[in-house]
């Protein structure tokens, strides 16, 4: 491979190189810069290994597209890859802040002041846990690999590299996917297993809270050896101040044996946090230092009644009363947690559920909370994660099953979903939500019969549930029973004027029966009650272009990306109003995005057809629609569109037949 130096200056994409950031054993990274967005820095990782052939350079770009799918937002995000001259190369965000390595540096083997260590800990923590939920392991940690945000964000970078590099001309190489000094024992002997990066995030603490590594050894065999078989000098023997709990934490992650680490990467993490102190069970335990009659009980008894009197404000002026009296009283910060959910305001609520957590880790219910926050902000795939601590905790926290489903549903483990909330009707038969959680499940199992009986069982339960209104509504309109629908979002409505969702679920009842106006207009009530969901910015786009206006259409379907931006039916509402607007090539390209993101869907390769028609390709656009017809044999106008590609290619016999099945399967122009 050329020498580093000799990359600056070249391009690489669209990227132009700027200058050397750092070199290891897997690449080198630089510093780039977009060639038309000029504002635009990102870091460029060329991978020392070359690829030649196809098969692997197929591999490579298989194993970069499932971690481009790993999205979380302490994981430095994957932008783009690609090939130079045989040498493999992903983009990313530029981190500007330097790596933990930088950081280590300027502490010169001083030990990191414990609160910023643990910061740093618990955020490469919740990456690797939710890699670690996806099926993915690092294999490579190592403070070169944490990096730092212009806000001082950690990120962990790096993900995946090892496994994208195991090609059969990779395995010709010495180069171990993992760095000695952050290797568990059995790591060395070759195997590869999620509890080795928790041991390498705990070589990494009692670097961080110590200022030394945990072993030095000359060598790849002696380090081995040193792992396998010494223990570490104690922490405390190096910071005599450190908290023995630190110290514990990160001795068990540091365990010979896997089976004696922590349970997973949450619960180190978590054992790394203070014990709270403060003993303040408030709603059941009276202490002797705190009478029951002390002014935080009190004020979190009020805070608790205004609750379930659905006086939310009021009811967070009380446990904000009763922290002013307990700093450390964490149902207080619980119940301001829930309180906050109910308010809207999911960022405050989450900082509340964290400091619940941060003053006792062992507190289920804290960790179910957030998991509804982290619901409610779209974060699915971190409130499954809370959600299985908190159960971890707690195996008969009702919330945490409740959440767990809803995570699940939004992931499209509908199967899954409904067996959570199963759990939870089973722990108790009486919990509304439970059976709201169930009816989800059972719609998107297309179980609409069932799905309205749950949701039936769950306002018997509970008549004022706006979400169990709500999924009654979903259920009718799929079960065409429209006006019945219509009045289940109106009642839901009457009992909640903000609730959005009742508002989307008019608007897709008015589309159906062709008030695209009206339709519009629920649609705007809706996105002003909650203007970052993306499934209403996208029904908008539906409705503007039912009534033809195609601009302003293009721009909801664009705005609902922006929020989701792997949601594919927004790029085929994109294509469409693309294609409104005669810009074919563009809309070409939004109907490949959706089909990258949805590849099985009949639909969208129908609508590539029609694009790739309009450019006049009609040899492709005829084999879009032989696909369509793959999926959905019963398409007639899919068969339509076969005939008229077959016409523009002088195959009039085969257009003919195409056109007859059309008409048989009863097409209409």
């Amino acid at each position: 491979m050329a020498e580093q130096a000799d990359f600056v200056g070249k391009s690489i994409g669209n990227y132009r190189i700027a200058s050397l950031i750092a070199s290891g054993a897997f690449g080198t990274v630089y510093r780039a810069q977009h060639q038309h967005l000029s504002e635009r820095f990102v870091a460029v990782k060329l991978l020392h290994t070359y690829i030649g052939s196809e098969q692997e350079r197929a591999q490579f770009i298989q194993e970069a597209q499932f971690l481009e799918k790993l999205k979380q937002h302490h994981i430095l995000p994957i932008l783009d890859v690609g090939f130079s001259d045989g040498f493999p190369y992903l983009i990313s965000e530029l981190a500007p802040n330097g790596s933990l390595r930088d950081h280590l540096r300027q502490q010169a083997r001083r030990p990191m002041p414990l609160e910023k260590a643990v910061t740093i800990l618990t955020q490469i923590g919740e990456a690797l846990q939710h890699a670690h939920h996806q099926h993915i392991i690092h294999r490579a940690l190592k403070p070169e690999n944490i990096l730092f945000t212009a806000q001082d964000k950690a990120l962990l970078a790096d993900f995946g590299i090892a496994t994208m590099l195991s090609t059969a001309s990779v395995k010709q190489t010495t180069t171990i996917g993992g760095t000695p000094p952050y290797m568990a024992p059995e790591m060395f002997r070759g195997t590869i297993c999620k509890e080795g990066d928790q041991y390498a995030l705990g070589c990494i603490a009692y670097e961080l809270t110590t200022g030394h590594l945990p072993f030095t050894a000359p060598d790849f065999i002696s380090m081995g050896f040193k792992h396998a078989t010494e223990q570490p000098v104690a922490p405390t023997h190096l910071k005599p101040n450190l908290p023995l709990y630190v110290e514990q934490a990160i001795l068990k992650a540091m365990a010979k044996e896997r089976t004696q680490r922590h349970a997973d990467v949450t619960a180190f993490v978590a054992a790394l946090q203070a014990p709270s102190t403060s003993q303040e069970d408030i709603p059941s335990t009276v202490h002797v230092q705190r009478p029951q009659t002390a002014p935080d009980v009190e004020a979190y008894k009020e805070g608790n009644n205004l609750y379930y009197l659905k006086r939310y404000d009021e009811a967070l002026v009380a446990f904000e009363q009763a922290l002013r009296h307990n700093p450390n009283a964490v149902s207080a910060y619980i119940g301001k947690g829930n309180t906050l959910v109910k308010l809207q305001r999911y960022d405050e609520a989450l900082a509340a559920y964290e400091k619940a957590i941060y003053l006792k880790p062992t507190e289920a219910s804290a960790f179910s909370g957030k998991g509804k926050a982290l619901i409610k902000q779209r974060r699915f795939q971190e409130a499954l994660d809370a959600s299985d601590q908190a159960l971890r905790l707690d195996s008969s926290n009702i919330d945490a099953y409740i959440v767990r489903s809803n995570a699940l549903d939004e992931l499209k483990r509908y199967q899954d979903a409904l067996v959570a909330s199963e759990q939870a009707l089973r722990l108790d038969s009486s919990n509304a939500d439970a059976y709201v959680a169930k009816g989800n499940g059972l719609i998107d199992l297309e179980r609409y019969q069932e799905a309205l009986a749950a949701f039936e069982q769950a306002l018997h339960l509970d008549p004022s549930n706006t979400s169990a209104y709500y999924g009654k509504g979903l259920a009718l309109s799929d079960l065409k029973q429209y006006e019945e629908a219509l009045a289940a979002f109106e009642q839901a409505i009457h009992l909640d004027a903000s609730y959005a969702n009742a508002y989307n679920g008019k608007g897709n009842i008015f589309i159906d029966f062709k008030l695209y106006q009206a339709a519009l207009t629920a649609f705007d009530k809706a996105l002003r009650l909650d203007p970052s969901d993306g499934v209403i910015h996208y029904n908008k786009g539906l409705a503007l272009r039912k009534l033809e206006r195609y601009q302003e259409a293009l721009a909801a379907f664009d705005e609902a990306l922006h929020l989701d931006s792997s949601y594919a039916s927004a790029y085929n509402g994109k294509g469409l109003a693309l294609s409104d607007l005669e810009r074919y090539q563009e809309a070409l390209a939004a109907f490949e995005q959706a089909l990258r993101l949805k590849p099985s869907d009949a639909i969208i390769h129908y609508n590539k057809g029609l694009a790739l028609s309009d450019l006049e390709r009609y040899q492709e656009a005829l084999a879009a629609f032989e696909q369509t017809l793959r999926l959905d044999p019963s398409d007639a106008s899919a068969y339509n569109g076969k005939g008229e590609a077959l016409n523009e290619l002088k195959r009039h016999k085969e257009a003919r037949q195409a056109f007859e099945k059309a008409q048989e399967l009863g097409y209409r122009a």
